[in-house]
C-alpha cells in the first residue's frame, strides 16, 4: 500500500503539522526538521484516534495530569513529507538524557503520586495536580520525601505557588512541612 493511499481529512494533517510545530517556511534542502512531536488534550479525539489506528500516529496517556499526548509516528512523518514534498525529521533536542540516579528519583515521585488521595488538599474537590509543598527547586532534598507531595486541584495549586498570603492561611499544610523540615517552613511560609 502506498503512503498516501489512506486519505486523511484536512483537519487531521493539520493537527499533525501542529504537533511537529510544521512551517513551510522551514524547509531547507527539502528537509525539515521538527522541533517538536506532541499534541495534548484533555480527553480521546476522534481524529486522533483514527491517526493511531492508521499507524500515523501513537498515544500515551498520563494518568495523574488526566490527560492524553498523541505523537506523529515516522510513518505520520512520511506521510506528511510527502504532502509537502520533504523529508521530516526530529531533532529529538526536548527530549533530554536523564541519568539513572535522576529516572530513580522521577520514578519514586510517580509512586508517591499514585498514592495520594484524589481530593484536593486544601478545597476537597477532584485533584488535579500532585504539588510540592516547598518547591523542589529551593529545596530538592525534599524531592522524593512523601510528606512534602500533596494532591492540588488546579485552583489551589496555582493559588499555592503564587501567592503567600493563600499559602499562609494553609495551617495544616505548614504543619505538615514543620513535621519534616521547620526551617524550611519557616522560610517558605514566611512565618
Amino acid at each position: 500500500m502506498n503512503i498516501t493511499e489512506v486519505k486523511l481529512s484536512i483537519h487531521q494533517i493539520d493537527m499533525m503539522q501542529h504537533a511537529i510545530g510544521f512551517n513551510r517556511k522551514n524547509i531547507k534542502n527539502n528537509r525539515y526538521m521538527a522541533y517538536r512531536n506532541r499534541y495534548i488534550l484533555s480527553k480521546p479525539d476522534n481524529d486522533w484516534e483514527e491517526l493511531v489506528s492508521f499507524g500515523y500516529a501513537t498515544k500515551r496517556e498520563f494518568e495523574i495530569e488526566k490527560q492524553i499526548a498523541y505523537y506523529v509516528s515516522d510513518l505520520g512523518l512520511k506521510y506528511i513529507g510527502c504532502l509537502f514534498g520533504c523529508i521530516i525529521t526530529e531533532t529529538r533536542k526536548e527530549m533530554k538524557q536523564v541519568s539513572n540516579k535522576q529516572a530513580q528519583r522521577n520514578r519514586e515521585v510517580a509512586n508517591i503520586k499514585k498514592a495520594l488521595p484524589p481530593y484536593c488538599a486544601i478545597c476537597g474537590k477532584p485533584m488535579s495536580d500532585a504539588a510540592h509543598l516547598v518547591p523542589k527547586s529551593m529545596y530538592p532534598e525534599h524531592y522524593t520525601n512523601p510528606l512534602n507531595i500533596v494532591g492540588l486541584c488546579r485552583e489551589c495549586h496555582n493559588n499555592y505557588d503564587n501567592n503567600l498570603a493563600f499559602r499562609q492561611k494553609q495551617k495544616r499544610l505548614i504543619e505538615r512541612v514543620k513535621s519534616f523540615d521547620e526551617c524550611a517552613a519557616n522560610r517558605y511560609f514566611d512565618l
